[in-house]
């Protein structure tokens, strides 16, 4: 007995054993905001009754029980890993870890398995060989981002995808991949509401196919960029023109590390080395008068740039000697200015003196 507010049961296909998905709204011990979730296995005839651990991040994103067995693959986890488990609820064998997946898809013989990541995730595919618990090979890789519906072929060897109508409104249409990865066909439809291969009443009809051959590869993840602001995006300068800017200057520095070595290298050389050439004489300058009086041939180009700058700076002297006339004129004017101003101070002065002795004359006549 278990205490469950909501439960999933799936069988196996022979009816002898029991996958009992149970959840609970409200965790009791408080572990958990969104409730709790546990997983149970359960064989009547075998006397099997046990309790799957779950992990507690991302909790159960599925579970499919292997088509000719009692073994079962459970995808839980965050980010998602996928074990497989014995009839005994033993771990086995952890197929992928840290994959996005969140659906699991077998075959009809169970030879074959599919993973695909859809809903949040990145719609990537991958389509396995299933030997046995131990033995899982990856065969081929795919994408189909908006797909809703994926199933297996009656005989194993195709596998489709489709995008329906109800879940999205654009984009509609299905794909048919092989049992390898490989992409054999595609329709596109306006409006797509179901697809379904036709049914087989007993699978054993198609048997199992035994030339089994690897489709496309996963592509190697690319490095992850540093983040660029909005405003910045539409730039030129991109982090591939900084990069190669770097390595550039890095070039430039290494080389200039090496020209300083090899001059140091020669300087650190003997000075028997250095003096085995002896140093070249140096040409004597000639005199500046010799180089004065060389005679120019007439007409030269030189001998008339030459009397041009002659002529050029007689006439400016003689403008220096007209303008600096009318400053002597000037000058001599206010010189003349002040010596009349300074005749008539003394003038009024000799005037004003007279006039207070005549004024002290008439008062002693009185």
């Amino acid at each position: 007995m278990f205490e469950a507010d909501n439960c999933h049961l799936l069988w196996n296909r022979s009816g002898s054993g029991l996958l009992a998905y149970v959840s609970t709204d409200v965790d009791t011990s408080g572990k958990s905001y969104y409730g709790k979730e546990q997983l149970y296995l359960m064989h009547p005839k075998r006397n099997v009754n046990a309790m799957i651990t779950l992990s507690e991040k991302g909790g159960l994103q599925e579970a499919q029980w292997h088509p000719n067995s009692d073994e079962f693959v459970v995808i839980d986890d965050h980010p998602p890993r996928v074990t497989c488990y014995n009839h005994k609820g033993m771990a086995v064998k952890e197929i992928a870890s840290g994959c996005p997946r969140n659906i699991i898809r077998f075959d009809p013989h169970g030879q074959f398995m599919w993973m695909g990541g859809f809903g949040n995730l990145n719609g990537e595919m991958s389509f396995m060989h299933w030997k046995d618990a131990n033995a899982v090979e990856m065969l081929g890789f795919n994408k189909d981002e908006t797909c809703r519906y994926y199933e297996y072929s009656p005989d194993g060897t195709m596998f489709v995808t489709a995008r329906i109508h109800e879940f999205i409104k654009i984009d509609n249409g299905f794909r048919i991949y092989s049992y390898n990865g490989h992409c054999i066909t595609e329709y596109k439809h306006e409006r797509l509401h179901q697809i379904a291969f036709r049914p087989v009443a007993a699978p054993q009809l198609y048997p199992e196919r035994t030339n089994i051959r690897k489709g496309p590869t996963q592509p190697k993840q690319s490095e992850k960029k540093a983040y660029v602001p909005p405003h910045l995006r539409d730039k030129g300068n991109t982090q591939q023109q900084q990069q190669q800017q770097q390595q550039h200057n890095n070039n430039n520095t290494n080389q200039s590390s090496e020209h300083d070595n090899e001059s140091k290298h020669n300087s650190n050389e003997p000075s028997q080395h250095k003096h085995q050439n002896p140093p070249k004489p140096k040409k004597q300058k000639q005199n500046k008068q010799e180089n004065d009086n060389t005679p120019w041939p007439r007409g030269s180009r030189f001998q008339e740039h030459i009397g041009k700058t002659l002529d050029d700076t007689e006439t400016k002297s003689a403008k220096k000697k007209r303008k600096k006339k009318p400053k002597e004129k000037r000058e001599q004017a206010q010189q003349g200015g002040q010596g009349q101003e300074q005749e008539q101070e003394q003038g009024q002065g000799s005037g004003t003196s007279i006039d207070a002795s005549a004024k002290t004359e008439n008062e002693g006549n009185e």
